[in-house]
C-alpha cells in the first residue's frame, strides 16, 4: 500500500512536466525505488518533483534524524547522488524510453535535512542541510541569529567527489 502510494504522489509530479505517459511511468518508479534504498539507509522523503522546462531536472528531498559535520554530510550527498544517477542509467526502459539518458549531475538535486529527536533542523554547530544542484553542493546551518537556514560553504560537484575519494584512498 504505502509503494503504490508513493508511486502515485512520485507519477502526480511528474505528470505535470512536460514527459509523455510512458517517461512519467520510468521516472516515477525509479525515483521511488531510489527512495525505497534511501529509507533503508535512514533518510525519509520529504519531497520529490521535477520538470522540463530550460533544462531537464528530477528532484528528490530526505530528512535524516541525526547530527553529521561537512565531511559526513558531503559523503553521504555524493554517494547519494552517484546511486541516483547509477539507478537511472542503468535502468534498461529509462535508456530506451526517454530522451534524457544519460542522466548526468546537472540533471538532478537531492536535498537532504538533518533533524534532531523534535523534527527541526540541528543546531548551527552541525549541518542542517545540504544540497546538490545544478552540479553544485552547498551546506547550510540553521542560523541561530535568523529564522532560516544560512549557506555557509560551497562547491562543485566534482570537487565534493575528488575530497570524498581522497578520503576513501586514506582509509
Amino acid at each position: 500500500m504505502k509503494k503504490a502510494l508513493l508511486l502515485s504522489i512520485l507519477l502526480m509530479v511528474f505528470s505535470s512536466c512536460d514527459l509523455n505517459h510512458d517517461e512519467e511511468h520510468i521516472i516515477g518508479v525509479i525515483s521511488g525505488e531510489f527512495a525505497k534504498d534511501m529509507k533503508q539507509k535512514g533518510f525519509l522523503l520529504s519531497s520529490s518533483g521535477g520538470g522540463v522546462g530550460k533544462n531537464f531536472e528530477i528532484m528528490v528531498g530526505f530528512n535524516y534524524f541525526g547530527k553529521v559535520h561537512i565531511a559526513k554530510a558531503r559523503r553521504i550527498g555524493v554517494e547519494s547522488a552517484l546511486e541516483m544517477l547509477k539507478k537511472y542509467n542503468t535502468n534498461k526502459k529509462f535508456r530506451e524510453k526517454t530522451s534524457y539518458y544519460p542522466l548526468k549531475v546537472k540533471d538532478i538535486s537531492i536535498l537532504l535535512g538533518f533533524k534532531d529527536e523534535d523534527g527541526r533542523f540541528v543546531n548551527s554547530d552541525y549541518v542542517a542541510n545540504m544540497g546538490i544542484s545544478e552540479g553544485k553542493v552547498y551546506f547550510a546551518i540553521d542560523d541561530p541569529k535568523g529564522k532560516r537556514l544560512k549557506i555557509i560553504y560551497r562547491e562543485t560537484f566534482e570537487e565534493a567527489l575528488r575530497i570524498v575519494e581522497a578520503e576513501k584512498s586514506k582509509k
